[in-house]
């Protein structure tokens, strides 16, 4: 699998054992990794990346998992990001908090390496199956001054670079319209006008 088709997940947790464990286990799996040791320092990244799916811990410095979970629930950019907690804290009241502030699940250290794969798996499936409804739905918002497509995570792409993404193996030829090719070369577009007119006789 190319770099670019490679899930990227975003790891929250200010133990480096966890982090360097978790990290580890994903890599193996061919995803993606990038790391945080508290909320605060992964709202940051989030400025730059966007990851497919988020593993967050509760309790960590500067910004707890709750408080990060909330904010990254709030921003229309980073709301469909899954979150999974993964923490110590057992307590079905902190289970049942997680989910009601937008977590998709919650998983108790230690954690069990196959079943927390099949958990992260179903989360990034759940993820496609949502992208492609709203495609479905056929709104796609285009920007009527450069004609820009807006993508999912809020980013404007060319239509062709937007085009090129959804179908890996789409090649593009490049033509203008007989509107465009009017308005850019009036002097030979009589001229193209009159050859195909006398062809068509012909």
């Amino acid at each position: 699998m190319s770099e670019s088709n490679k899930n990227l997940v975003l790891v929250v947790d200010d133990d480096t054992n966890t982090v360097v464990a978790l990290k580890s286990l994903l890599q193996d799996q061919d995803y993606k990794t990038v790391s945080a040791q508290n909320g605060a320092r992964a709202m940051e990244l989030l400025d730059d990346i966007k990851p497919d799916l988020i593993l967050l811990d509760v309790m960590m410095p500067k910004m707890n998992g709750y408080e990060f979970c909330q904010k990254v629930q709030s921003q229309p950019e980073t709301k469909t990001i899954p979150i999974i907690f993964i923490t110590g804290k057992s307590d079905r009241e902190e289970m049942l908090k997680g989910l009601e502030l937008g977590g998709v699940d919650y998983i108790i250290k230690p954690f069990n390496e196959r079943e927390l794969l099949a958990r992260i798996q179903t989360q990034l499936k759940l993820k496609k199956a949502h992208e492609e409804i709203d495609h479905l739905r056929g709104l796609l918002p285009i920007c009527i001054k450069c004609k820009k497509i807006r993508t999912n995570d809020g980013y404007w792409k060319k239509v062709e670079n937007y085009l090129a993404e959804q179908w890996n193996d789409l090649k593009f030829s490049h033509a203008l319209c007989d509107e465009c090719f009017q308005e850019e070369y009036p002097e030979y577009y009589d001229k193209k006008e009159s050859e195909e007119l006398e062809d068509d006789i012909n």
